[in-house]
């Protein structure tokens, strides 16, 4: 392992903070784009990125920040609560139009923009998306596991 003198500490800095690649770098500096990435954080010439909080829209790109959980967190802690209260939770099978009002309720626009013959294969627009039918449950779905509430199932869509 190679130490780093000030020379060498005070070129990575200035190559970094110009924009060089980082393999441009290396090469110059005859080290390995790894040991580059590690002396970066080591000397404190690129900081940690703060951690990205997660959203309820990670799967569409919306950055407000809400409290959620990622899909199988969301599965495995309503399966816990599920078996709790097994007997007061029943499937709830509702028309494709009640979970669409979950969604407008929660802040969201919605609404069919192409109808087909087969209810999976219709189209929404989810706030300027274009989103299939699963993906409108999905959503709802997640809203109603996070309020400890049994998940929708809509006949023709859901299995």
């Amino acid at each position: 392992m190679k130490t780093w003198t000030s020379l060498e500490i005070e070129q990575l800095t200035q190559g970094f903070l110009s924009g060089t690649p980082l393999k441009e770098l290396a090469r110059k500096m005859d080290r390995t784009p790894t040991a580059l990435n590690k002396a970066l954080t080591r000397f404190g010439i690129r900081r940690e990125r703060p951690k990205e909080e997660k959203t309820l829209w990670n799967d569409f790109g919306n950055a407000e920040k809400l409290h959620t959980l990622n899909p199988m967190t969301a599965i495995k802690k309503f399966d816990r609560r599920f078996r709790k209260l097994q007997n007061a939770l029943v499937n709830q099978w509702v028309p494709m139009e009640q979970v669409l009002g979950v969604l407008d309720s929660n802040g969201h626009r919605v609404y069919m923009a192409q109808a087909h013959k087969d209810p999976r294969e219709s189209l929404y627009a989810l706030d300027g998306r274009t989103v299939t039918a699963l993906k409108i449950i999905f959503l709802a779905n997640r809203y109603r596991i996070a309020h400890d509430q049994a998940p929708f199932y809509v006949a023709e869509v859901t299995c």
